[in-house]
């Protein structure tokens, strides 16, 4: 039997709830999932509260190694987690929190079992914290912040850090967020820690941005032929109608997506 097209490529994102919260309403990845419709899936992987302690034993499920006839490398691995381990150790959510040294290890180490999936893998940098927010918000007495922005800068140079020493591309979300006009905390955060639509429309824009420009994929947009990336995902029914009884041969013709390696 021939061999069999390769699938519908992957984007796979990792990450803690700012990610399995993607695909909720105005999300980031429903947001991309739509920019990539019939082109690329969108896969989530994410793990609401996860810290990268926890979140590393579930590293080699989430980027599997090619392997079958059907089977390809992800087009692209998208990681995202910090946001959890960055917890104030002596704050309300303590038992998330995880050093920075093991931070910086655990992460390294789930950016390896992407690489071993094959295909290009981008880190992110957490998103930044209102720390009023997050104190006002408290349930605590007295209340008490469980989360700072200090912190989730100091989680965010470590991931650029990992990034360098991996030789893998980081997106500085987090920085680009801080980098908004004064009360950027209220826009882009619904809580002081997750992100608002504003939030989610703004880190889809910085993704989507830097897979239109430094990736294999170009810029998707839903309904058309991309701009020299993707090929959609099969033909136009248009075309298949007007085929007649040509349709079979028009849909085994159809030029499908094929894995690059890594560059």
């Amino acid at each position: 039997m021939a061999r069999q097209p390769p699938m519908r490529p992957q984007i796979i994102c990792f990450g803690d709830s700012i990610t399995q919260f993607g695909f909720r309403p105005n999300g980031w990845l429903c947001l991309l999932a739509e920019r990539y419709e019939r082109f690329a899936d969108v896969i989530n992987r994410g793990y609401s509260g996860y810290n990268t302690r926890w979140a590393l034993p579930l590293a080699p499920l989430a980027f599997p190694r090619a392997s079958g006839a059907h089977a390809a490398p992800p087009a692209l691995s998208v990681i995202m987690l910090g946001a959890n381990d960055a917890a104030l150790p002596d704050g309300t959510a303590a038992p998330q929190a995880v050093p920075l040294d093991e931070y910086k290890a655990n992460l390294g180490a789930i950016v390896e079992c992407a690489v071993a999936a094959g295909g290009p893998v981008v880190l992110l940098t957490p998103p930044p914290v209102d720390t009023e927010r997050r104190r006002a918000d408290s349930e605590s007495t007295p209340k008490r912040e469980d989360r700072s922005d200090a912190a989730a800068a100091a989680y965010g140079k470590a991931v650029l850090e990992v990034g360098a020493g991996a030789g893998v591309p980081v997106v500085d979300v987090g920085g680009a967020m801080r980098a908004q006009p004064p009360g950027w905390g209220a826009r882009l955060l619904c809580d002081g820690l997750h992100l608002s639509d504003d939030g989610n429309r703004m880190l889809f824009e910085t993704v989507a941005d830097f897979i239109a420009t430094r990736t294999d994929l170009g810029a998707g947009v839903a309904g058309t032929e991309g701009d020299g990336g993707l090929p959609r995902d099969a033909p136009d029914w248009k075309d298949v109608s007007a085929s007649g009884p040509r349709w079979r041969e028009v849909l085994d013709g159809h030029v499908r997506w094929a894995p690059r390696t890594a560059s």
